[in-house]
């Protein structure tokens, strides 16, 4: 996993090198001060790092301003989360008949969710923001390990690990509230500066959430908060 994260990194920092040199921006046009996206529509991709986690992300953003010079933005589409973590601990949501209150567990998950997001630039040059994930669906893996918490009942120890009992990431995502969230969730803070007239650096802080299903109905999630770096291409 760690050799895995430093690779995503290297490679993030590669595209963002890629991203500023001039033979990315050799078949641009001049720089123009009335310039307006036609579509006013933005493709963020971004590399983050928490705590026994990585949260790599692609979303596709349709927005609209509104204001004079149309500073406001608000906007709706769809990200791609893939979320990598490592004996991350992750602990019950609600009651369970499992036994367990809190275990380790490491794989990695892919999530395609419907998003709200909202910024404000200030004379097209340098802007902050905040999106949050509403609705989607996901898929991927879980490895619990034997390091977890069981609440002792009548009958003792149990006799299976949180292994036994068929581990994996739920499949509907939902945003219901805190302790209430379902699946795997991202919501982002992030500021963003203008390199090129379609290009942009951005820069941010993320906190998602993610949960998985012992017994295919009990839950145990964890919120995870990640630092993020990437860039946009603005059409």
């Amino acid at each position: 996993m760690k050799n895995r994260s430093l690779l995503q990194f290297g490679l993030a920092l590669c595209l963002l090198v890629l991203g500023y040199s001039p033979l990315s921006y050799g078949q641009d046009e001049p720089d123009d001060p009335e310039f307006t996206e036609r579509k006013n529509t933005r493709i963020d991709i971004s590399v983050g790092f928490g705590d026994k986690c990585n949260l790599n992300t692609f979303q596709w953003v349709k927005f609209w301003g509104f204001g004079e010079k149309k500073p406001f933005n608000f906007g709706g589409g769809f990200r791609l989360n893939n979320f990598n973590y490592k004996d991350l601990r992750y602990s019950s949501r609600g009651s369970n008949e499992t036994g367990f209150t809190e275990f380790n567990a490491s794989g990695r998950v892919f999530a395609v969710n419907f998003m709200l997001s909202a910024e404000y630039l200030w004379n097209n040059k340098f802007g902050i923001g905040g999106n949050i994930d509403l609705i989607g669906f996901g898929l991927g893996s879980c490895t619990p390990s034997s390091d977890s918490d069981y609440v002792y009942k009548e009958a003792g120890a149990p006799g299976a690990t949180p292994g036994d009992l068929g581990a994996e990431p739920t499949g509907l995502n939902v945003l219901m509230g805190p302790n209430n969230d379902k699946g795997t969730l991202n919501s982002e803070l992030y500021a963003v500066l203008k390199l090129k007239k379609r290009t942009w650096l951005k820069a941010g802080f993320s906190h998602a959430y993610s949960e998985v299903l012992l017994n295919q109905t009990d839950r145990f999630g964890v919120y995870s908060n990640v630092y993020f770096v990437g860039l946009r291409f603005k059409y």
